[in-house]
C-alpha cells in the first residue's frame, strides 16, 4: 500500500484548486515559507486555545489523541529492518518531515500525470488541512495553498461595460487535475487516508478550531461541497477589482469550495462530486460501520 501521508486527498486539492480565478499576473503568488498561523478562515481571527473537554467524534478514527500520534511516530522511529517489515506498512514520518514522502508517493500514485510540479515545496500536510478547513468559507490566500494555481488567465469574452462571460473552454485547463483525482481506486484512497490520519489530525489540532477531529470536519466539508448547485458551461461575470466575481449575487454568495466546483464545468464537476460521494461513503463505512454512510447531493 502507498505510504503517502495525504496523496489521495491532495488530489482533491489539485483537482479543485485550479479553479481559483486569479486574473492579474502581478498578483503575488510567492509561496509563504514563514510559520503557519492558526487561523480559522471561516472567521479569520487568530485561534485561541481552549480548556474544554473534547466532544466524542461523530466519525471516529482510532488513535485520535495527541498521545496516539506521538506513540505511533515514536514506534515508527524505533522500528527498523525486519521488525518494520513484520509490522506492516512503513512507519509514519514526523509531521515536520513528511513532505518528501508525500511528494515521492504522489509520483508513484499518479505516474506520468503532471501533478508533482504543481505542489509547493514545504508543509504540504499542514497547508492541505488549512485549505480543506476553509472550503465552506472564504478561500485562504494562494500563498497558503499546498498546490500552485493553474497557470494562465481565465478564458472570458466581454459582454458589455464590466460584464464578461466565463467560457466553456476553461474546463480543458483543469482536466489533467480532475483525471488525477478521479482515477485512483476509492478504497485505496481511504486506506491511505486512515493510515496517515494521525498527521492530519495533528495539523488540524494546531488550528485551535471548535471542531476536535479532522475526520468529522472533512466529512462536513464533503457534504457542503456536494450541496453546491449544478455547474454550468457559462457564467456572467463582473470584475469589481482584480479578480472576477459572479454577476449573480446568489452564486457569488456561495462558499469558496462550492464556487470551485462550478468553475470546473458540468462534466468535471459531476466527476469530482461522484468521487467525493464515493470517498465519503467508503470512509464512513470504515469508521462507523454502515451508520450514516449516505451523503448529501
Amino acid at each position: 500500500m502507498n505510504r503517502s501521508v495525504v496523496v489521495a486527498l491532495l488530489l482533491i486539492v489539485i483537482a479543485a484548486g485550479g479553479g481559483y480565478w486569479w486574473w492579474s499576473q502581478s498578483q503575488d503568488t510567492t509561496v509563504d515559507d514563514g510559520p503557519e498561523t492558526a487561523v480559522n478562515y471561516r472567521d479569520p481571527t487568530p485561534a485561541e486555545p481552549t480548556a474544554r473537554e473534547p466532544e466524542p467524534p461523530e466519525y471516529p478514527v482510532s488513535d485520535l489523541s495527541s498521545d496516539g500520534v506521538d506513540a505511533e511516530v515514536a514506534q515508527g522511529e524505533a522500528s527498523s529492518g525486519e521488525e518494520a517489515a513484520e509490522a506492516g506498512p512503513a512507519p509514519l514520518p514526523p509531521l515536520a518531515e513528511s513532505d518528501e514522502a508525500v511528494r515521492a508517493d504522489l509520483r508513484a500514485l499518479t505516474g506520468d500525470m503532471p501533478i508533482e510540479g504543481r505542489l509547493v515545496p514545504r508543509r504540504l500536510v499542514q497547508r492541505f488541512v488549512v485549505w480543506v478547513n476553509s472550503l465552506d468559507g472564504q478561500i485562504v490566500p494562494v500563498t497558503k495553498w499546498p498546490v500552485q494555481h493553474v497557470p494562465g488567465r481565465p478564458l472570458v469574452e466581454t459582454r458589455g461595460d464590466n460584464r464578461f462571460e466565463w467560457l466553456p473552454a476553461n474546463a480543458e485547463r483543469y482536466q489533467p487535475y480532475v483525471r488525477a483525482f478521479t482515477a485512483p481506486d476509492t478504497d485505496t484512497m481511504v486506506d491511505v487516508y486512515l493510515r496517515y490520519y494521525p498527521l492530519l489530525q495533528q495539523a488540524f489540532a494546531a488550528l485551535g478550531e471548535e471542531e476536535d477531529y479532522f475526520n468529522d470536519r472533512l466529512i462536513a466539508i464533503i457534504d457542503h461541497l456536494l450541496a453546491a448547485p449544478p455547474a454550468r458551461e457559462r457564467y456572467l461575470l463582473v470584475q469589481p477589482e482584480v479578480l472576477y466575481a459572479f454577476a449573480d449575487p446568489d452564486l457569488e454568495a456561495l462558499s469558496s469550495g462550492q464556487k470551485i466546483l462550478l468553475r470546473l464545468g458540468p462534466e468535471a464537476s459531476k466527476a469530482v462530486r461522484a468521487k467525493l460521494r464515493d470517498f465519503r461513503t467508503a470512509l464512513v463505512a470504515r469508521t462507523t460501520g454502515d451508520r450514516a454512510a449516505g451523503s448529501n447531493g
